[in-house]
Parts: C-alpha cells; sequence; structure tokens
C-alpha cells in the first residue's frame, strides 16, 4: 500500500514539475522575444550571444544563412536573430542557465 501511495505522489511531482518547466519555457521565450525587437547586433556581439566564433558568424553572413544589413562599412544583425525559435532551443537555454 506504501508502494503504491509513493508512486502515485511521485507521478503527480513529476507531472507538476513537467507543467513549472513548460512555463518557465514559455515566459523565458516571451521575455527574450520583447527584449530582442528592436536591438540591433555587431557579429562579435552576436557571436557571443550564441556561443560561438565570429569566423562562424562571419562565414554564415557569406552564406546568407543569417539575416543582416550593412549600414555603410557596418553589419548589423537583427537581434531577433538571436531569439531561440522553438521550445527545444528556450528550453536549451533554461538548462544552461541552472548549470553552475
Amino acid at each position: 500500500m506504501t508502494d503504491v501511495l509513493i508512486d502515485i505522489v511521485t507521478q503527480a511531482v513529476r507531472a507538476e514539475i513537467a507543467q513549472s518547466e513548460a512555463r518557465i519555457v514559455a515566459q523565458v521565450g516571451a521575455m527574450l522575444a520583447e527584449r530582442n525587437q528592436s536591438e540591433g547586433l555587431s557579429p562579435a556581439a552576436f557571436a557571443k550571444r550564441k556561443g560561438v566564433s565570429a569566423c562562424t558568424v562571419y562565414r554564415k553572413l557569406r552564406s546568407g544563412e543569417i539575416a543582416h544589413t550593412r549600414i555603410g562599412s557596418r553589419i548589423v544583425i537583427p537581434a531577433d536573430a538571436c531569439t531561440p525559435r522553438t521550445s527545444d532551443e528556450i528550453a536549451q537555454l533554461v538548462r544552461q542557465a541552472r548549470q553552475p
């Protein structure tokens, strides 16, 4: 009988944790989208936010994988290009933030 109760409580706790994580993922996504709406980033700032090298960013700019505009000789990347598009990308950010 005790094992059955433990299983029921464990399942309820796991379900609550999953719901909480889903809410957090949605809130983080909304905050990131709101923050990035009006910003433009340099290739170096974009690389830092994405955790990749500047060389990778320039290569993806040349290939057209990253949208950008030129203002004179300056390259400006819309900040929303940094915004995670899927719940998996947002969940990955949440996991990274939890790591010590």
